[in-house]
């Protein structure tokens, strides 16, 4: 199972699909706005600063890495709501790594947080793919 493969998921309010080069513009235009709602998440100033860190209060902060053997999802470890949304989708918990990241919550200055990390190995993509599936009919 490639999970790299281009899996595109629709659902009533979103769709998921593989951060590409053609969505920097829309990323950057979006963030352009008022960003006090961003909370935990860091988010680009431009197209040269594209990262594949998304989120808001609402949504899921989450850094995404993705490799031959599965994807790394982290995210603030003191994020609730994330984590909890990350554990929804099936990943699984790995560890935390302190002082692993510089902070961008608003009051945190140059703290160093602790990072929360979850896994999804390729051959736990199917039953996570089928699962986000099942979530986004809802």
């Amino acid at each position: 199972m490639n999970l790299l493969a281009h899996h595109v998921h629709s659902g009533r309010h979103v769709v998921l699909e593989p951060l590409r080069r053609d969505h920097v513009d829309g990323l950057a235009a979006a963030a352009s706005g008022d960003r006090s709602s961003f909370g935990y998440t860091q988010v680009p100033d431009g197209p040269d600063g594209a990262s594949p860190t998304v989120g808001s209060s609402a949504a899921p902060a989450t850094s995404i890495r993705r490799g031959r053997s599965g994807a790394a999802i982290c995210t603030d470890a003191r994020n609730e709501r994330s984590r909890q949304a990350i554990e929804r989708i099936g990943a699984r918990f790995e560890a935390i790594l302190h002082r692993h990241r510089r902070s961008f919550h608003p009051n945190d200055g140059d703290r160093l947080r602790d990072t929360a990390v979850y896994a999804v190995t390729v051959d736990d993509w199917p039953a996570v793919r089928d699962h986000l599936g099942s979530l986004l009919t809802r």
